[in-house]
């Protein structure tokens, strides 16, 4: 892992900074109380600390933590640690964010805070604008060509290589390796879930759909990709820098079709017209090409084995909000019949 920030002292439920003096707590009545003093309207369920026991009530909660405008313009992820643990994941975010702030396409890390009453808080500069959402269907077409060519300088970017194996992160192997791994991965989540129909899906087409790689990648070692993960109506925003992707608590290095992928199915309706387009601005190869057709079935799937687990309460933005996971893996299938016409 890269040089973390130091923690200074600490007790056994963590550290909090107190006029300016470091305070070592003592036990979890102690932690609570200086939670509550820096978020008063803290809600805490069973006492459990967790990003999502912290949230105060009117404030977003994310998958990865606390969200938070600040008064002076800049905006906050907020994350607690237990049992003296380092989260990871925020300086991780940290680090990206640091490394790729001149591409124009992420808000700015601005500082990386610690020892915060057990809470560490990654600030950045805010974005204004619009999502990508609350656009007209005539305004979201014009949009495509910029985000797919900021997308694409993404995918381009090698400096994050280091950053990765800085924190013992490597990807190695080829395309062909990489696709059976996401499904593996997916597969995990579907047994996680219990999505029997999803797993069954993904046996019967794991080999049809490699069959869309060309033969050379199925030895060759590949320079992977830096991939967001969740380019999504509400993850982009467009204002006076023009578009900007936000949330970069799932990036990671990966085949960039499978971002490729995710980010048509979001952003667009799905039709055969919209992914051409999409393909077309981003200015993909055939071999590319082929590779997005072999994900595209997964990222309508990746919606569904998640959606099987939280189909209540959705987040206003999610993607295909008005689907239920049948009528995603629906789509999947149907993606995949579409998908092998291709070979």
């Amino acid at each position: 892992m890269a040089d973390r920030p130091s923690r200074g002292l600490r007790g056994k439920f963590g550290v909090s900074r107190i006029k300016n003096a470091i305070h070592a707590v003592e036990d979890e009545d102690e932690y609570l109380g200086h939670v509550l003093q820096f978020f008063p309207d803290a809600q805490m369920p069973n006492h459990k600390r967790s990003p999502l026991a912290l949230a105060p009530i009117g404030t977003r909660v994310g998958t990865h933590g606390i969200v938070r405008n600040n008064e002076n313009g800049s905006f906050s992820k907020l994350s607690t640690y237990s049992n003296g643990e380092f989260p990871d994941f925020l300086y991780r975010e940290f680090l990206l964010l640091s490394s790729i702030s001149e591409l124009g396409v992420s808000p700015k890390a601005l500082y990386y805070y610690t020892e915060c009453m057990g809470i560490d808080e990654l600030l950045m500069e805010f974005i204004p604008g619009v999502h990508f959402d609350d656009l007209s269907q005539e305004e979201k077409f014009f949009l495509l060509p910029e985000i797919t060519k900021k997308l694409k300088r993404l995918h381009q970017e090698t400096v994050v290589h280091g950053i990765f194996e800085s924190m013992g992160e490597r990807k190695s192997g080829n395309y062909a390796e990489c696709f059976e791994d996401n499904i593996e991965i997916l597969k995990t989540f579907a047994r996680k879930f219990g999505f029997d129909e999803a797993t069954l899906f993904l046996e019967k087409t794991k080999e049809p759909l490699r069959s869309l790689f060309a033969k050379r990648h199925c030895y060759r070692s590949e320079k992977f990709s830096l991939i967001h993960f969740d380019i999504s109506g509400g993850n982009v925003i467009v204002g006076e820098r023009g578009v900007v992707f936000v949330d970069w608590g799932s990036a990671h290095l990966n085949d960039p079709a499978w971002d490729i992928s995710r980010a048509i199915i979001k952003l667009t309706d799905g039709s055969e017209k919209s992914i051409s387009i999409f393909l077309e601005n981003y200015g993909v190869d055939d071999e590319l090409r082929r590779r997005v057709f072999a994900y595209l079935p997964l990222a309508y799937l990746s919606i569904a084995i998640g959606r099987s687990k939280t189909e209540r309460n959705l987040p206003r933005r999610a993607a295909l909000r008005n689907m239920d996971c049948k009528a995603l893996l629906d789509l999947a299938v149907l993606q995949y019949k579409k998908s092998m016409k291709y070979e």
